[in-house]
């Protein structure tokens, strides 16, 4: 809500917006593409960062990790969407990973080198993967030599994405992403069209099937829950980067 109990525009759009059509790649892209530019005024977004903070249960939503500060701005997932704020923390080099779904970013600050990975024709989730799920498995685990062959895995695009463009990644693409200081962007994600996604980290060689929020272990949740005063940090720096 606003000031003096009004709700700014883009609450009420949010609420009236029908069904997504994610099946329509190109557009639902352009439809999103549109929208999310549509969500660099300031008041708009200032309006559904208020109405988060008031909101215990988008609150409950939000999360800190090791790389970046997740604001669930909106939850639609009854018509297929979700609208989340992503605050990356600076240099982060993310590892080769999937998506449960479809999305398309829009970058208001900072940058990052994005790559495009092929899996090089393999199945990501075979069967039995609930007996591995959220486990971190080093490259040579038997699970991992029977079901992946790593090599086969390979970046086919490596592009940068600068505040201002958007981009839409389907569900079935691999991607991996490296970060400029104050990287800031709004974010439109389907429904999830699988319970897990692969997490592969070149470097030291672990994979890791992980699985959404409901399946994430307490103490994990715990660990990455959002305090008031977390929230507070990101509302600073998007006033210091002129965002809000």
């Amino acid at each position: 809500m606003g000031q003096a109990g009004i709700q700014h525009p883009i609450e009420a759009q949010l609420e009236q917006l029908p069904a997504f059509d994610w099946d329509d790649l190109a557009l639902q892209s352009a439809w999103n593409t549109e929208f999310l530019a549509d969500l660099g005024d300031r008041d708009a977004l200032r309006a559904l960062l208020d109405a988060v903070r008031s909101d215990p249960q988008r609150m409950a939503m939000c999360e800190k990790d090791e790389f970046r500060f997740k604001i669930v701005l909106f939850d639609g997932t009854d018509r297929g969407f979700r609208l989340r704020l992503h605050a990356w923390r600076t240099g982060f080099a993310d590892c080769v990973h999937a998506h449960r779904f479809t999305y398309t970013a829009r970058l208001l600050n900072g940058g990052y080198q994005h790559s495009l990975w092929d899996a090089g024709g393999q199945e990501l989730y075979p069967d039995g993967l609930e007996k591995v799920l959220e486990r971190t498995l080093h490259a040579d685990d038997p699970f991992v030599v029977q079901h992946l062959d790593l090599r086969k895995i390979q970046p086919v695009l490596i592009t940068p994405i600068r505040a201002g463009q958007t981009y839409t990644q389907h569900d079935s693409v691999l991607s991996s992403t490296v970060t400029e200081p104050d990287t800031v962007s709004i974010f439109l994600r389907g429904p999830a069209v699988r319970d897990h996604s692969l997490q592969w980290h070149t470097d030291t060689g672990q994979v890791v099937w992980r699985g959404g929020q409901a399946s994430v272990p307490s103490w994990r949740q715990a660990e990455v829950a959002m305090t008031d005063e977390d929230f507070d940090q990101v509302l600073a720096q998007l006033s210091a980067l002129s965002i809000l």
